[in-house]
């Protein structure tokens, strides 16, 4: 959508238009279907993307998300991996619950 870290909310907004919901530090927008995307802003700018996925078909692939960093399975069933992009100064995880009916992305800095 042409969203990244470090843009002006305005620019977010002109991106992909007006939110769905919005906060003093937050806009939470729909993709399809039921799924969503959250930008959190610090000091007005994307600090944070919030990627969630109630339908496993429009959710990318984990090596795409974060390459070949390790899985780790919880206690509760789920799978969690995160990768660490120093040169360009964010992060990047991934999680999927039990079933693999959500699938929630986050990137930050």
């Amino acid at each position: 959508k042409g969203i990244k870290l470090g843009l002006k909310r305005e620019q977010v907004r002109s991106a992909i238009g007006n939110p769905e919901s919005s906060g003093q530090d937050s806009d939470d927008f729909k993709l399809s279907g039921e799924d969503t995307m959250t930008v959190r802003y610090e000091n007005g700018e994307v600090r944070a993307i919030q990627l969630a996925f109630m339908d496993a078909k429009n959710a990318p692939a984990w090596k795409d998300v974060v390459g070949d960093a390790e899985i780790t399975e919880l206690a509760n069933g789920a799978k969690t991996a995160r990768k660490m992009v120093a040169s360009e100064k964010f992060w990047v995880s991934i999680y999927q619950n039990k079933e693999g009916t959500v699938t929630r992305i986050t990137i930050s800095r």
